[in-house]
């Protein structure tokens, strides 16, 4: 599942990017200013309606990985530090002033369901038409302990290594022999980390 800032997509945009600038360290976060950067997936028939947002300092270097889904009912929604990405020291305390920063600030929950609609209807070449986003500011968000993805997704690959199942080169055929097998679904490489979250909240869900 390929994702990309919304800057990039829309690079005119006038919305103001979450900003931080502390004059002093506070906690674990050094001193100097932090963007929180919303990305989106850019994969055509997905509407996995979430962001990942990529928290970087005034030198460019990625200090936090939030992972926020939409709707509270999804088993992945957060927000959360996401894993698969290395965290900085500073990386909770990060996650603490975004969530502060959403709840206390809604229009920041209304530009991201905006941008999504923004990112799909670019991506399909239609209006989005998805179900209605829950009513920013009725609900309090908290900071979630991310979900322990990276041992089920070993697990999962080592299981299927063994078995013999995956290789280098996917085949049109794998999809079908794995599914009539019994398997419960099938994500081909490359992986991407957006793609293994949502096929595993699909099966979850089922």
């Amino acid at each position: 599942m390929p994702m990309q800032p919304y800057s990039v997509l829309f690079p005119d945009a006038a919305d103001p990017v979450i900003a931080l600038t502390l004059d002093r360290k506070t906690g674990k976060i050094p001193k100097g200013t932090y963007g929180f950067i919303e990305f989106y997936c850019t994969d055509k028939g997905c509407d996995c309606r979430r962001t990942t947002i990529f928290v970087l300092n005034e030198k460019m270097k990625e200090k936090a990985v939030i992972s926020m889904g939409f709707d509270l009912d999804q088993p992945l929604a957060g927000p959360f530090l996401d894993e698969f990405h290395r965290q900085s020291a500073c990386a909770e305390e990060l996650l603490a002033l975004f969530v502060n920063a959403i709840n206390r600030q809604p229009e920041f929950l209304v530009s991201f369901y905006r941008h999504y609609r923004e990112v799909r209807s670019l991506v399909e070449g239609k209006k989005y038409r998805g179900k209605s986003f829950p009513k920013a500011g009725t609900v309090e968000r908290t900071a979630c302990v991310s979900p322990d993805l990276p041992d089920l997704f070993m697990e999962v690959m080592e299981a299927l290594g063994a078995s013999g199942t995956v290789t280098a080169y996917a085949m049109p055929a794998d999809r079908d022999n794995l599914l009539a097998a019994g398997f419960d679904g099938y994500t081909p490489k490359p992986l991407m980390v957006a793609q293994v979250r949502q096929e595993i909240a699909r099966v979850l869900q089922g």
